[in-house]
């Protein structure tokens, strides 16, 4: 096990303030992306502002709408939100919040216009009602002159084209972009975008992360202050990994064969002297006389509002002599359809109030007499009425007998624990190394009956069950035989796994004497721990299988599957040739092993996978539109929206370039 530092949540520097000095005709490049915004100026490696694609909303105390890094240092109890879902800003105005800081950071704050052309990311796909509201705001808002728009996963693929020479052959790749929100897999055609096979997957780096938190809090209710939005991304980088091979991952997991991360979270312990031990204690003391006296009160409420209610139903049993047909209505009103039922209700009210006064609660007396008479002497509604009391008898003679048993078992228990105190206390190093050793024995049995294991024995019972059907064996049963053997092997395993858990817990039950070191607070150390297993692997899985978050949608690789058999044997040869992965959420160690195996299991034979990614998949968006902002053909008229063409027409043309959205999806 290895025990890692919890790190706080680190908060980022406010984002700087740059001087404008650049040119009129340098673009300004914005990579707006569901997780993380960046912007800067085109022709620069890296852009000059990074910051999470979030607004704080505005107080009174608050005139503008903080975003990005600037929020960490507003008011606390601000809402902050994204303006995205699945890829696709719905909240302009927090888009015009986000673009306000933009332009105010890198310079422009002073002036009523920007007078840079602006070159814009977005989605695969993206409506074009987006498109129009994002025009209507630069073109009125902001007077740019002119604005480009490119698919995110295309100015990657651009940039990669630009260093790794053998990617692209013909202009024909395959690009899988996977980022915060969603996934998207788009088949790249002789230098065009085949709008026609395009896939999205609504599953990204948000669904992984939202699984880990929800793991973590399931297995650690009482630490739930710690699960923060950043410290679960934060543990997502460090600590998980995608899997090459799950299934054996998972079996591994299972068997023990891999140790878990241990977090240590901060705690603090202070020796107290006896004077503040004792006013602490009377602190206590008087908060619970408090309590108590609160909780009092509401329960004498609440046994007024009881008494009121049980003096009306004691008026409707009084109309069961005098007024029947009254008692009826009165009956059904209140939802009950039988006296019994009525009289059960009244008594459960006595006992509350009389509980609620310090009182033993009233049991209802039954007369067991008609259980010894002969059904001969008896009508039929005694009958029934016998018949009820049967099973009265039953049940109460069942409790007394749980009851009996479960104080028979309490005792042995304690009695049970006091001999194996004895028994630590006389040899703990002895009794310590007996149980480890226990321990170690079982998992190697484990280890043992694997599934592999169980699954040659199950072949080798059913071809002997065969062999004794076909020989005319009389004593033959079947499949049964088979199915109860290996059911045997299974429950065995169960109950190994928890002949475990029981020896592990006694050892750390009583470490206090069978190791001198540990302490009460190294116990209490243990207790402000957090081990992540399993989940390791488990919250990087919804990428291939999202059944896992209960999504019904299909994996990436059965989505690849799906795509690359629309094609020609040709084209579906040159498709997995050159395979391009991008975005963040494909940074994850073993993604890239995970995805060279599925695609190579559901490829022709001794067809040759190549999987081309880059280390700064991240930045790969914004430099490759900062790189593509300055060739020479992109601002054309053809390529662009230009702000006289806005006045003139408005937005009702689509226009086209290597990076940009297909026409077809119009």
């Amino acid at each position: 096990e290895s025990i890692h530092p919890f790190e706080r949540d680190i908060i980022p520097p406010p984002d700087p303030i740059y001087e404008y000095n650049q040119l009129v005709d340098v673009p300004i490049v914005i990579d707006l992306g569901g997780h993380s915004t960046r912007a800067g100026w085109g022709g620069h490696n890296i852009p000059l502002l990074q910051f999470r694609t979030e607004v704080g909303s505005i107080t009174k105390s608050q005139q503008r709408a903080l975003v990005g890094n600037d929020i960490y240092y507003g008011s606390q109890a601000m809402g902050v939100s994204s303006p995205f879902t699945k890829d696709v800003a719905h909240d302009i105005d927090a888009v015009e919040a986000i673009f306000d800081h933009i332009f105010g950071h890198i310079g422009l704050s002073g002036m009523s216009y920007v007078p840079h052309p602006l070159l814009l990311t977005e989605a695969l796909c993206v409506p074009k009602l987006y498109r129009r509201k994002i025009c209507e705001l630069i073109f009125e808002t902001y007077s740019v002159p002119m604005v480009g728009f490119g698919v995110d996963a295309m100015f990657a693929y651009w940039k990669a084209l630009q260093n790794i020479h053998t990617l692209g052959e013909n202009y024909t790749s395959l690009i899988v972009r996977s980022g915060y929100n969603c996934t998207h897999i788009i088949p790249f055609i002789g230098g065009n975008i085949d709008a026609n096979n395009c896939m999205r997957i609504d599953i990204g780096g948000y669904h992984s992360s939202n699984l880990l938190g929800n793991l973590m809090l399931y297995k650690y209710p009482h630490h739930a202050k710690v699960f923060s939005n950043a410290t679960i991304e934060s543990w997502k980088h460090k600590y998980c990994h995608g899997s090459s091979n799950y299934l054996v991952e998972l079996r591994e997991w299972k068997t023990q064969r891999r140790l878990p991360i241990i977090i240590q979270l901060p705690f603090q312990r202070t020796t107290l002297t006896e004077v503040e031990r004792k006013r602490k204690e009377k602190l206590q003391e008087e908060r619970n006389k408090r309590l108590k006296e609160l909780q009092r009160l509401k329960q004498l409420q609440k046994v007024e509002e009881k008494t009121e209610e049980l003096e009306y139903l004691e008026s409707i049993m009084l109309l069961k002599d005098t007024n029947p047909l009254t008692f009826k209505v009165k009956l059904t009103e209140e939802g009950l359809s039988s006296v019994s039922q009525l009289e059960n209700h009244i008594l459960s009210i006595k006992n509350y109030i009389i509980k609620a006064n310090g009182l033993p609660p009233i049991q209802k007396v039954y007369n067991f007499s008609l259980l010894e008479i002969d059904d001969s002497q008896l009508s039929e509604e005694d009958i029934l009425e016998k018949r009820k009391l049967y099973q009265i008898k039953a049940m109460q003679d069942s409790r007394e007998q749980r009851e009996i048993e479960k104080q028979r078992e309490e005792a042995i228990e304690k009695e049970n624990e006091a001999k194996l105190l004895e028994e630590i206390k006389r040899d703990p190093e002895e009794w310590k190394e007996r149980i480890t050793s226990r321990i170690t024995e079982i998992k190697r049995e484990l280890a043992d009956n694997s599934r592999n294991v169980r699954g040659r024995r199950k072949a080798s019972l059913r071809l002997k069950a065969l062999s004794r059907a076909d020989a005319g064996d009389e004593e033959f049963n079947g499949d049964w035989d088979i199915y109860r053997k290996i059911g045997n092997g299974i429950s065995e395993t169960n109950t190994n796994q928890k002949e475990i858990n029981k020896l592990e817990a006694l050892l750390e039950k009583y470490a206090y004497i069978t190791d001198p070191k540990v302490d009460e607070y190294t116990a209490e150390t243990r207790r402000y721990q957090i081990d992540i297993g399993i989940e390791q692997v488990r919250s990087m899985e919804p990428l291939f299988q999202p059944a896992i978050i209960g999504s019904s949608q299909i994996g990436l690789t059965q989505a690849i599957d799906t795509i690359l058999k629309r094609y020609d044997m040709e084209t579906r040869l040159e498709l997995i040739g050159n395979i391009f992965i991008t975005g963040g959420n494909m940074l994850s160690s073993n993604i890239y092993d995970r995805l060279m195996k599925d695609i190579t299991s559901v490829s022709p034979v001794d067809t040759q996978v190549n999987i081309y990614h880059t280390e700064t998949a991240v930045l790969d968006a914004w430099s490759g539109a900062s790189m593509y902002a300055m060739q020479d053909g992109l601002w054309d008229d053809a390529c662009v929206y230009t702000k006289s063409l806005y006045e003139e027409t408005g937005i009702n043309h689509m226009v086209s370039h290597f990076a940009s959205n297909s026409p077809d999806f119009q």
